[in-house]
Parts: structure tokens; C-alpha cells; sequence
């Protein structure tokens, strides 16, 4: 299933009505947020018939007046019921008619101003301790978290990027598995003044990890707007109700691991022998969800992170050679990159492993597609010997 996020830049022109009504029937959008259309909201109704008929809509108009935050959705297959609205951002529950997807969905179109989106930070992070489901915020925040995520323009100071990042870290989200470009908006200028910045990207809490573990966003070309769109893809692999708590051998890598593990077994439970292991047991798995949380969401996101931050002081050794704080800096950067780079090849082959027990031996699609891969040759060997 597939939802999107476009900052639009105005859409009040019939050519991207086109687009977007196009973009929607290519992808089979169920759901479309559009932002900065400046439309009136006796207008939206009428351009809705236009681009998707029969869909319904929310916007955020009564707050901001200009059309800042347009939603659409096919009400044949989601259910939405907004829930907060304000200036800068909707929020709004998201359930499919048949059941198999739900989660809390705030779509964000920050203010330019610093001032402006402080509000919103703190605004968001009140709503996230009534959060309780899988949380998904996505859009324009307008800011950026790094000076990797400019080019041109003014250079990026501390002020540019410090409350974004407070806000990230604060309200325990992290950045979806994101593909795509990375810089999501530029202001079409010519190549001499041309500036590039990712202003838009989606962030998820730690319960839409544990649910929709195959999701990601594809940030796809702009076409006819200086945004870029977001496409959110959540797999049919998600559609399978409650996930199972499941062991990760990268865990075990980690230097709290063992600690965790005995000050847990080392807590008095009376009873017998069997009643204490299960109570041990089912003591140890939030536990040990935290330390995931805490250290392995978004593996790969963090060996990404990790191999950027070594290549960044190997850039800076490289024009002050004899820098023994750099030199030191780079030896812990790699040994952060390497041991990221083992837990995440780990992960990917438990995964692989979980993935084959349970579809292996089902005839179905993924065993048919391995089987041309050459998997079933090697790991069945009443075959292992038959030569093609």
C-alpha cells in the first residue's frame, strides 16, 4: 500500500491538477497530503472532484486560511478521523476498511520562522505521551538536522539545527528507511545561486517499527514543484497482525547485553522451578526491546550515519596529518562503523533465515523466486546433485 506527502507550491493551475490526479492513478494512492496549495477552501471541493473523484478531504484552513495542509483519501478503503489540527500540522488516525493497517498519521508543514517551529516542537512532543500506537510524522519541517543537508547558501550554524535536532532525539522518532533524494527541495535557481536542502522527510516512533518493519519512503524527482514527493510504501509483509517477540544475536554484541541479562536472573521470583524461568523470561523482553530501541532501531540508518562520520574525520586528517585528537576520533569512528556493520549484516541474515523457515516450504512465490535464485539447490540436497 502506498501514501504520499507533496509539498505542492501552489495549486490552484489546472497542468498539476493533471499531475497529481496522474501521480495518484500511477501509484493507486489511497491517500494523498498535499501541502502549500494555497487553495481557498471553496475551491477544494471542486479541484478533489477533479483529481479524485468521489474521495473525502480535511484541511487545515480554519487554522492557517491559505490552504496549508490538504488531505485526500479513497474512503472505499481507509477510514480517517482527524484528530488534532493547528497551524503547522494535521493529525488524524488512519485505519484500512479491512483491518490489516493502522497507526496515528501527522502530516507537518512547519513555518519558515525559528520562532514559528518551536511551537510545533513543543506542540508535538505534548501529543507524543498520548501516543500509543504506531505514529508516523512526515512533510515540509522546513528545517534540517546537519550542515550535510544543505548545499549553497549561507553557511549552516549551530542555531539552524540544534531544536530539530533536540526535537528528534526528545520525542524518541527516527527517520524511516528513506531512498531516494536526499535533497528533497531546491529553489530553482541558476547553478550560481542554486541552494539544495532536505526540508522534507518522514519520522516514525518505535511501535511503527515493531509493526511495519518493511516500510519505507521514496523520495521520487519533483517534477512540477521545487518539493519533492514522498512516497510511503508499507508492505504486504506488514498485513500480518501482532508481531511475535523475536531474539536478535546482534543484541549480544552489545557491552549492556550481559549485564541486563544477569540483573534480571539475579531477581528473587518465588515459586517453582518452571514458574520462575517463565517470569524471568517475560521480565526479560522489555527489557531487552529497550536495548534494541536504544541501540538497533534503524540499523541501517546507523552504518550509513557511522560510515559518513568516519569519512568526514579521514577528510579532516587528510589536511592535518599529525592531529592526534583526529587521529584518535578516527579510530573510534571505525571501530563504531565496523561493529554497526557486523550487527547489521547479522540482523539481514537472522531475517533472511526467519524469512525462509516460514515461506520456504509453502510453494509459494518467494519459494519460486529463490528457487531461480539458486537457494533451493544449494540448501536441499535431494537436489544438490541433479545437474541442470
Amino acid at each position: 500500500m502506498h501514501f504520499a506527502i507533496w509539498n505542492i507550491r501552489g495549486f490552484n493551475k489546472s497542468p498539476k491538477h493533471l499531475i497529481v490526479k496522474q501521480f495518484i492513478q500511477e501509484y493507486k494512492l489511497p491517500f494523498i497530503a498535499l501541502l502549500e496549495t494555497k487553495l481557498s477552501a471553496g475551491n477544494m471541493d471542486k479541484i478533489a472532484q477533479k483529481i479524485a473523484k468521489n474521495w473525502e478531504w480535511i484541511s487545515n484552513n480554519q487554522e492557517a486560511g491559505n490552504g496549508r495542509i490538504w488531505l485526500l483519501w479513497n474512503c472505499d478503503i481507509l477510514s480517517i478521523q482527524c484528530v488534532k489540527t493547528s497551524m503547522q500540522y494535521v493529525t488524524c488516525s488512519v485505519n484500512t476498511k479491512d483491518g490489516r493497517f493502522s497507526c496515528l498519521m501527522t502530516v507537518v508543514y512547519a513555518l519558515n520562522q525559528r520562532e514559528g517551529r518551536k511551537v510545533l516542537w513543543q506542540e508535538l512532543q505534548a501529543f507524543r505521551t498520548t501516543v500509543d500506537c504506531p505514529w508516523l510524522v512526515g512533510g515540509d519541517f522546513n528545517a534540517i538536522t546537519n550542515g550535510d543537508e544543505r548545499l549553497g547558501g549561507a553557511p549552516v550554524t549551530g542555531a539552524d539545527t540544534e531544536d530539530f535536532q533536540q526535537f528528534i532525539s526528545s520525542s524518541k522518532l527516527v527517520h524511516i528507511k528513506t531512498t531516494g533524494c536526499f535533497y528533497t527541495w531546491n529553489n530553482k535557481q541558476d547553478a550560481e545561486s542554486r541552494i539544495w536542502s532536505r526540508l522534507d522527510r518522514v519520522l516514525i516512533n518505535e511501535l511503527w517499527i515493531m509493526q511495519y518493519t518493511s516500510s519505507q519512503v521514496d523520495f521520487l524527482q519533483p517534477v512540477c514543484s521545487d518539493h519533492s514527493p514522498a512516497l510511503l510504501t508499507v508492505g504486504e509483509d506488514d498485513f500480518q497482525g501482532k508481531k511475535p517477540f523475536k531474539f536478535y544475536k546482534m543484541w549480544t554484541k552489545h557491552t549492556e547485553y550481559l549485564p541486563l541479562i544477569r540483573s534480571i536472573w539475579q531477581q528473587d521470583v518465588q515459586g517453582y522451578y518452571m514458574y520462575k524461568l517463565s517470569c524471568k523470561m517475560k521480565m526479560l523482553k522489555p527489557v531487552l526491546k529497550d536495548l534494541n530501541r536504544r541501540h538497533f532501531m534503524n540499523i541501517s540508518e546507523q552504518v550509513l550515519r557511522a560510515k559518513q562520520e568516519l569519512i568526514d574525520i579521514q577528510n579532516k586528517i587528510s589536511t592535518d596529518l599529525f592531529n592526534s585528537h583526529l587521529i584518535s576520533k578516527e579510530k573510534d569512528c571505525l571501530k563504531k562503523y565496523t561493529n554497526l556493520l557486523q550487527c547489521e549484516e547479522s540482523f539481514y541474515r537472522q531475517k533472511a533465515s526467519i524469512k525462509w523457515a516460514i515461506q520456504g516450504d509453502k510453494s509459494s512465490h518467494f519459494f519460486h523466486s529463490q528457487a531461480l535464485n539458486g537457494l533451493f539447490k544449494e540448501t536441499n540436497p535431494l537436489t544438490s546433485s541433479i545437474q541442470p
